[in-house]
């Protein structure tokens, strides 16, 4: 299977120039940053974009059997994090994504599609290398833990109807970067990376690992 290139560079140019026009208009908030809480909305576009791991299984009755996501979705979510020194904060978010599961099995070689909705509730532990109101810019290690709805079911030729059946699971390997851009001192605008690694079941028989690229408004308390 080939990798679908991530086109998230678009909203790291962007990132970029509001930084640098931030900082050189420096207006009269351009001092440490305020408050306690930081309260972001966003939305943007989930998926996974490195594919060298998917695998294919035995399901008796269905032949040898692959499951992948699908190419990008729009996602939305919100973060709330606790400022509990300058330079360091407590992060938990939660997202919510449908994705675009493809099946393909020996026994049909046509790939059948079915949706499959994803809530990873996220939290990470924020390391803030600037902290201003103009510009605030932090990186840090995430885990997670995601929950599944539905049950996706793919029709296999003469062989009947295969669902799929999630479990939900934590996860600890991930990580989250992002930045605020100040509007003024209560409002700035936000744009955040989040990459979380995890399965869909125990057996690891559908590759979940979604990559978030989001944009969104922040309110500071």
């Amino acid at each position: 299977m080939t990798s679908r290139p991530f086109r998230g560079s678009g909203l790291a140019r962007l990132t970029m120039s509001l930084a640098i026009g931030a900082m050189c208009a420096a207006p009269a908030f351009a001092q440490k940053h305020d408050g306690k809480v930081d309260f972001r909305i966003w939305g943007g576009a989930a998926g996974r974009y490195v594919l060298s791991d998917n695998g294919t299984f035995d399901s008796p009755g269905f032949g040898t059997v692959a499951l992948k996501v699908d190419g990008s979705k729009p996602t939305v979510g919100a973060d709330a994090e606790y400022r509990f020194h300058r330079w360091i904060g407590l992060d938990a978010a939660v997202d919510f994504t449908s994705f675009t599961i493809d099946e393909t099995s020996t026994l049909s070689p046509s790939v059948n599609q079915a949706n499959l909705k994803v809530v990873p509730a996220l939290v990470s532990l924020n390391v803030h290398l600037i902290s201003t109101n103009v510009v605030d810019f932090w990186v840090g290690p995430q885990v997670g833990y995601f929950i599944f709805h539905g049950t996706p079911s793919f029709q296999i030729g003469s062989a009947g109807t295969f669902t799929y059946t999630p479990s939900n699971s934590w996860s600890w390997k991930g990580f989250a970067a992002g930045a605020d851009i100040g509007i003024d001192k209560v409002l700035a605008l936000n744009v955040q990376f989040r990459w979380q690694n995890g399965d869909g079941d125990s057996n690891g028989h559908l590759t979940i690992d979604p990559a978030l690229a989001t944009a969104g408004i922040t309110i500071r308390f």
